[in-house]
C-alpha cells in the first residue's frame, strides 16, 4: 500500500501511529500500526483512497 500511495501522491507515509501507512521503525510501532487502531487507514488516507476509487485526482 505504501508503494501505491508513493506512486500516486509522492508520499508513502503517515504521521498517525495507528494508520497502516505509519513509518514504523520498531517492532512495537509496527504492531501498533497494523493492529492498534479502530481503522486500517487514518481518515486522511482513507479519504484519498475513496477519492481514487471514484476517479478523482490526487
Amino acid at each position: 500500500m505504501k508503494a501505491v500511495f508513493c506512486a500516486l501522491t509522492g508520499d508513502p507515509f503517515c504521521e498517525n501511529k495507528v494508520c497502516r501507512l505509519y513509518n514504523a521503525h520498531w517492532q512495537e510501532e509496527v504492531i501498533g500500526a497494523q493492529f492498534g487502531g479502530d481503522y486500517q487507514l487514518c481518515p486522511l488516507h482513507q479519504g484519498l483512497l475513496d477519492g481514487m476509487k471514484r476517479g478523482e485526482a490526487v
